[in-house]
């Protein structure tokens, strides 16, 4: 749906330079410092953690120098985490099943370690608390955001 939406944006306002693609985030191979953008919104949480570790490594060497990663992941903070870790086993650290929602399982991102994942980088913009739900569907959730650039 956000693709097609895209693409008619793009359509719509004549951007011949922009590419749109859909890939598998996980098992994509990943070209060698080829993108200037990677925006990974709300994504690395709907995977275990094993996966999104193995993710950030591969978006880390396709982003081009100085390009930009932007990234936001549920986090500790966040009132669902809580409940699961109360009422749940983990499949993986901090991963669970998820019971419903967008996504079949949800990992919930460790106190600053989106920050220590890109320790190398140059940090723009971030962000580790609680944000209102766009949605009215909660009142908050735990949110982690990164603007980050590679140096």
């Amino acid at each position: 749906m956000y693709l097609s939406r895209l693409k008619a944006y793009k359509n719509d306002h004549g951007l011949s330079n922009i590419s749109i693609l859909s890939h598998d985030v996980i098992t994509y191979d990943y070209p060698e410092h080829y993108y200037d953008v990677v925006n990974c919104i709300l994504v690395g949480c709907c995977m275990r953690k094993s996966e999104f570790e193995n993710m950030i490594l591969s978006i880390k060497r396709t982003i081009k120098n100085n390009g930009l990663i932007i990234m936001s992941l549920r986090n500790y903070l966040d009132p669902e985490f809580l409940e699961y870790s109360l009422t749940e086993k983990p499949i993986e650290p901090n991963t669970y099943v998820k019971k419903d929602a967008c996504c079949k399982i949800r990992y919930y991102i460790e106190n600053n370690r989106l920050r220590d994942l890109f320790v190398n980088f140059e940090i723009l913009y971030y962000f580790e608390g609680l944000s209102p739900d766009k949605y009215q569907e909660v009142e908050y959730h735990g949110d982690s955001y990164i603007i980050c650039k590679k140096v």
